[in-house]
């Protein structure tokens, strides 16, 4: 017969602690496993309410953009129109302008004292003006208007625009016009007058403006030739 196996009270002391330390060290060791299950569980939970948070924030700034652009088309578009009226209203109120303060031409051979004050003339200015073309036979061109005495170089330029030329001018005819006469020309001088005589009293006319040219001074000729006939 078997002997039965003993154990001592201090083994038994022994054994009972060391089923308590593997009891409490597969307590711990599940503690541990449920404690990593229950921690990637939570973490990825966390996780997927930051993924819905980021997306969220996605669609969000989506929405955003998409409201920025309608805007700014929008914008775009209240710009262009502003443009557009800006253009059609620029160019009417030129249109509206040009008609409202439209300038008013007179032509200079023709015009009266009365017109020629209607364009801001003075009076005296204007008698000198019309005593000038009448000694001239006519204007041939605007700028002559500077050579009536006490036109300033300012109403000159005011007149500029409100006057136009147009018309033939009366020519002397050089071989039957009087001395006096041709002197009294703004153009003659004594000097020159005399030459024009001179060269008739030994060729006993002059034929042409060539002719006209050799005798004048080149200066002198340029504006005379418009109102010499021959």
């Amino acid at each position: 017969m078997k002997d039965k196996i003993k154990f001592s009270k201090s083994e038994l002391r022994g054994i009972a602690i060391l089923g308590i330390v593997i009891i409490s060290l597969l307590g711990y060791r599940y503690y541990l496993l449920h404690k990593n299950k229950k921690y990637t569980f939570e973490q990825g939970a966390r996780y997927e309410k930051k993924v819905k948070t980021f997306e969220q924030q996605i669609d969000s700034l989506k929405q955003i953009q998409v409201t920025k652009t309608k805007s700014e088309n929008k914008q775009d578009s209240i710009t262009q129109n502003n443009k557009n009226y800006y253009k059609y209203f620029i160019t009417k109120s030129k249109k509206q302008n040009h008609n409202k303060y439209e300038i008013k031409k007179i032509n200079i051979n023709t015009a009266t004292e009365k017109e020629l004050e209607k364009i801001k003339v003075f009076p005296k200015v204007a008698k000198r003006i019309i005593k000038y073309r009448n000694r001239l036979g006519g204007f041939i061109s605007v700028t002559q208007i500077k050579e009536v005495y006490g036109l300033s170089v300012k109403a000159y330029k005011w007149l500029l625009p409100h006057i136009y030329c147009k018309g033939k001018v009366e020519k002397i005819n050089i071989n039957t016009v009087s001395f006096k006469n041709l002197l009294h020309h703004p153009y003659w001088n004594y000097a020159n007058v005399k030459k024009v005589f001179k060269y008739k009293d030994k060729h006993g006319s002059i034929k042409d403006t060539i002719t006209l040219k050799q005798i004048l001074p080149d200066s002198i000729y340029q504006k005379v030739k418009y109102y010499v006939s021959f």
